[in-house]
């Protein structure tokens, strides 16, 4: 297999629209603060290094872009380089919290700036499961045995993916942006199977057409669009898998028609499905 044939990893995100496409570069420094009473910052930006971090316990006070929130147990943070920022740690329950800096690369393209447009604070869903996640990103990096960088790459990309999430979800700016979320979930976890927008409409509580201006406003494109993309990503992990055939890639994801599937493939990636064969 020649590495010729193929586009970067990059280049397949951008591909099929992620928004939000990005990868983790180096890694500054992983903390976990324990209640520091006296904890505070005055107007701080870190000039390399994007910033993400979580509340574990305690409460504290940020403001940033004219904004001030208080903090609490399960609420993350993301301020990316030269965001000044300015926070102190609650006097009366000082707070816990990780915090990890890193470079985020792409950050400086259109995935950055759609990053930037979100909400510098949000609260997942499971923030018990991703507490445990920042645990363990904090026990890797402290130990340091073989392949630990690799480890908290991976980590923190599932951290960011959490954060995403759960800021896209208080967006204020579309309405009902978590209806909307849970009709992206239900795509991407049953990417081979085709919704009609009637019944994408129907399970959010929403007319059709209103349905499709609310999610060409969230996603950028349209329902066919959005659907499309996804099953031609997954068609293209499949062929690179190197134990699909064209055909076969085409019936996994639902095309009938190994023909349509073939241009509309092209269309997409800009390349044939068999330059995509492992």
């Amino acid at each position: 297999m020649t590495s010729r044939r193929y586009r970067t990893l990059g280049d397949l995100q951008a591909t099929v629209d992620d928004p939000y496409a990005g990868q983790v570069g180096a890694i500054g420094f992983v903390l976990h603060r324990r209640r520091p009473s006296e904890w505070s910052i005055d107007d701080h930006a870190n000039p390399h290094l994007d910033v993400l971090a979580m509340c574990q316990a305690g409460r504290a006070h940020y403001a940033c872009s004219g904004v001030q929130v208080e903090v609490t147990p399960g609420t993350m943070l993301l301020f990316h380089r030269q965001v000044r920022h300015s926070a102190w740690s609650d006097v009366s329950e000082p707070w816990s919290f990780y915090a990890v800096g890193f470079e985020l690369r792409g950050g400086d393209g259109a995935a950055g700036r759609r990053l930037s447009q979100l909400p510098w604070h949000a609260r997942p869903a499971n923030s018990r499961q991703v507490l445990e996640e920042w645990t363990q990103l904090h026990r890797t990096w402290t130990g340091r045995l073989p392949g630990y960088s690799l480890a908290c790459r991976g980590i923190i990309h599932t951290l960011m993916h959490h954060y995403i999430v759960a800021a896209r979800r208080q967006q204020p700016n579309v309405p009902h942006a978590r209806r909307l979320e849970q009709t992206l979930e239900l795509l991407h976890a049953n990417v081979g199977r085709i919704f009609a927008v009637e019944d994408l409409a129907r399970r959010a509580g929403l007319s059709a057409s209103r349905f499709r201006v609310l999610f060409r406003r969230h996603t950028g494109c349209s329902v066919t669009r959005y659907q499309n993309r996804l099953r031609i990503a997954a068609a293209a992990d499949l062929l690179r898998s190197g134990q699909y055939s064209v055909t076969d890639a085409a019936d996994e994801m639902g095309f009938r028609d190994v023909y349509y599937f073939s241009r509309l493939f092209k269309r997409i990636t800009g390349m044939p499905p068999s330059a995509w064969r492992g």
